[in-house]
């Protein structure tokens, strides 16, 4: 009974996310340059593993606002769920500029640059991860 419950919460919080995510596309093609409105709609798009439409948003977000770390990590993120290995770098090393000491993010530089071969950086995240 207890997982038929669970089954039946998760399946309207997925629809809620879904009417979410449709009222929030609507609100940001009114106001493009909102980046709150943006980045949550990222946000719920991801939740809907949705990660092209959360990586156009997060994008977006990026370019209104290219100082917020938690939005070039979201982004980061979501390339590395799309297997976009280049890209999620670019992301994270934007993250490592905004916060120096962000473990996760050196962490996953670390794999990333051991997955594309990139001996040297990953050496240097190595290096980074052990002071912290």
């Amino acid at each position: 009974k207890n997982e038929a419950e669970t089954k039946k919460w998760q399946k309207i919080r997925m629809e809620r996310s879904d009417s979410s995510r449709t009222y929030l596309r609507r609100v940001l093609e009114l106001t493009p340059e909102d980046a709150d409105i943006a980045e949550q709609y990222g946000l719920i798009c991801a939740l809907l593993s949705d990660y092209e439409s959360a990586t156009t948003a997060f994008t977006q977000v990026t370019k209104l606002n290219p100082s917020d770390a938690g939005t070039w990590m979201s982004l980061g993120d979501c390339q590395l769920y799309l297997k976009r290995w280049t890209d999620a770098i670019g992301s994270y090393e934007k993250v490592i500029e905004l916060e120096p000491n962000n473990r996760t993010v050196l962490e996953q530089l670390k794999m990333l640059y051991q997955k594309e071969k990139m001996t040297a950086k990953e050496a240097e995240m190595d290096a980074r991860l052990k002071k912290l």
